[in-house]
């Protein structure tokens, strides 16, 4: 109803103005996205898979279980929506040590600092961003759904600014969202 979708918007624009309380704590990314997967079958159509590839022993990372849990779902639930009929998604995390060249080349004018990096990848086998939407996927109120409300990306974009990370998209068949946080130093 339009009602509930409203409450949606609103719940939505709290998350991405910051106003959200933010509770850190040490959390293992691979356990938070083993954790979600009814959640995230939930958003899925029965006919897309869903695949975990997850790192067995990555640093701890400083955030927010329910935002993180949020960002998961939400990233989730646009990749499944990419995919037309059947398909596929995979959600992998893995750690990597960046040297300033390497932040530079991911992640241009951004404040991120060498040291460890836990990643989450979101891979679809949908039809792809064209690069004209792509510039755009993290504008707020930006959708190509009749009744998207624009938020989903901007929301992940905010939550992951939060947590301090990057997050980029890479698109050519199919997409991959890859988030990166800093690891526990």
């Amino acid at each position: 109803t339009a009602i509930e979708r409203a409450t949606d918007v609103v719940e939505q624009l709290r998350v991405f103005s910051g106003r959200e309380e933010y509770a850190a704590e040490r959390i293992d990314l691979s356990s938070l996205v083993a954790s979600l997967a009814g959640p995230v079958h939930a958003v899925v159509p029965e006919q897309v898979s869903v695949r975990l590839s997850l790192h067995s022993e990555l640093p701890a990372i400083d955030g927010d279980v329910a935002l993180l849990e949020l960002m998961v779902v939400c990233l989730v639930s646009n990749g499944a929506e990419a995919i037309a009929d059947t398909g596929e998604m995979v959600l992998a995390t893995g750690v990597e040590n960046l040297d300033r060249q390497q932040i530079d080349a991911l992640a241009p004018g951004t404040a991120l600092e060498p040291g460890p990096y836990v990643w989450l990848a979101v891979q679809d086998n949908g039809p792809g961003i064209a690069p004209e939407i792509r510039e755009r996927i993290f504008e707020p109120f930006f959708s190509t759904k009749p009744m998207g409300t624009g938020l989903g990306m901007a929301i992940c974009h905010s939550l992951v600014q939060q947590h301090g990370g990057n997050i980029a998209v890479r698109s050519d068949e199919g997409t991959i969202v890859e988030i990166r946080l800093p690891g526990y130093r």
